[in-house]
């Protein structure tokens, strides 16, 4: 039996998702749950998810259509199998009631009330929710208008049919995550409270997802250290010597931090979402003297971050070249308090990213997101871009950075892999875009002055 890698509970036990570490379906996701009274398991792949996250929340329809194709659509959607003795013949009541009704914009409501509580809960990320409710007060509500569906009771088995088609200017991995926010809602919401038929969220057909192809993925491409560097000046200069004379120093600081943000994304691999979270009590620094070219040794300061990946909730600790600029940061905020007289105080507890007049509080992602496209934009017309994607770069682009220049650097991919909290498989689909003529000569070049061994051919039979 494969190996399993992650597994977790649910629908109250019934059964569990999993993702196997080894075999054919390596990297995958899968919804399983013991046949009763055997020892054996029955199994589905989930479509589409990449998350630990995404095959939970689409658990509940793989289920549907594992028990319909094999025990009965009656016993899934909560009909009552009753056998009577004798010559009394067995029926089947169905326990499924009609659908009452909202509107989808009163529904909608109801669900954003519950998603914060499961926030607040800790059971999913503020980003998650923020994502989740955006897709569907965006898209979902227009297109339902779109179809004259205003009320849950008018959903029909067709209503979804086109949602990709309406959607055609989404990338097509867009698309399917979208619908996998859909069906949660759908399921989670209106099925549970009676507002939608779970006759029709049992139908495999209700949604027409799009097949991904390795082109899907090349977005957030890796920046080229040419373009890395037009960025970072840009950032490091301009950006902050513009508001370093502002009234409102305020300004000054936002971008002396968001100066710092960046570096330490681009040389951790670390997600934005981990970045703004992080605190300094997940760094360590620590003095790894080296030598030097005249053949003394200098200081140099290595840090290790202890973090946990928002998606896959997976604990991991980075080490990272970044002691000095993170030192350099830690000193200008001790002297920004001082100077302005802020009555704060920075703790092992306090936000790497915070803001000391606001109790230390982090900035909200989106802030970060645009003041990347603005430095994007700054040096737009200088930008080379990725040799393999056409896609412009994202604040993620500095994660897929940091892994590509250790591929191309030759680093150990089962580490890398740990680093990243990535299984190498999906490391290797989403983020292997490398420029195979950084490392042509490992394969082109000759070693000259060696003679090839001539090998003998030893018989013994005659």
């Amino acid at each position: 039996m494969p190996r399993i890698s992650q597994k977790q509970a649910v629908l109250n036990g019934r059964g569990a998702v999993v993702q196997y570490a080894s075999g054919s379906s390596a990297g995958g996701w899968f919804y399983r749950e013991l046949v009763p009274g055997t020892k054996s398991y029955r199994t589905r792949r989930i479509e589409g998810a990449q998350t630990l996250e995404e095959a939970v929340s689409a658990a509940t329809d793989v289920a549907f259509q594992l028990n319909s194709a094999s025990a009965g659509s009656e016993a899934v959607l909560g009909g009552v199998l009753r056998q009577r003795t004798g010559a009394e013949k067995q029926h089947v009541t169905s326990s499924v009631r009609t659908p009452r009704s909202l509107t989808m914009e009163s529904a909608l409501g109801g669900f954003e009330k519950e998603e914060l509580l499961r926030v607040k809960a800790g059971h999913i990320t503020e980003e998650t929710h923020r994502n989740k409710i955006r897709t569907l007060r965006k898209h979902l509500i227009p297109f339902l208008e779109s179809k004259y569906v205003v009320q849950t009771n008018q959903i029909r088995p067709d209503s979804f049919q086109d949602y990709a088609l309406w959607r055609a200017n989404a990338t097509p991995l867009s698309i399917n995550r979208e619908i996998v926010q859909i069906r949660d809602f759908l399921r989670n919401y209106l099925v549970r409270h009676r507002l939608m038929s779970a006759e029709l969220l049992a139908d495999k057909g209700l949604f027409r997802k799009l097949p991904i192809r390795q082109t899907d993925l090349m977005a957030n491409p890796a920046i080229n250290p040419e373009d890395w560097k037009l960025i970072i000046d840009w950032i490091r200069g301009p950006f902050r010597k513009e508001v370093e004379e502002d009234s409102n120093h305020k300004w000054h600081y936002w971008r002396t931090a968001f100066w710092h943000f960046a570096l330490l994304l681009k040389n951790s691999g670390m997600s934005p979402e981990e970045a703004i979270k992080l605190k300094w009590k997940q760094i360590e620094f620590r003095n790894e003297p080296r030598r030097t070219s005249r053949g003394g040794t200098e200081d140099w300061i290595v840090t290790y971050i202890n973090t946990v990946r928002s998606k896959t909730k997976q604990v991991r600790e980075i080490p990272c070249n970044q002691g000095r600029e993170l030192q350099r940061w830690l000193e200008f905020q001790r002297q920004y308090i001082k100077d302005n007289n802020i009555s704060t105080e920075i703790t092992l507890d306090t936000h790497v990213f915070g803001q000391p007049m606001k109790d230390w509080r982090p900035w909200e992602r989106n802030q970060f997101g645009k003041a990347w496209i603005k430095a994007r934009n700054a040096v737009g017309t200088q930008l080379k871009g990725h040799k393999f994607s056409k896609k412009l770069y994202t604040l993620y682009s500095l994660r897929s950075t940091f892994i590509e220049d250790h591929l191309v650097k030759g680093t150990d991919i089962f580490l890398l892999s740990r680093i990243a909290g990535h299984d190498v498989k999906i490391l290797q689909r989403h983020y292997e875009r490398m420029d195979i003529r950084l490392r042509s000569r490992e394969i082109t070049q000759i070693e000259f002055g060696k003679t090839r061994d001539e090998s003998l051919l030893i018989n013994h039979f005659e």
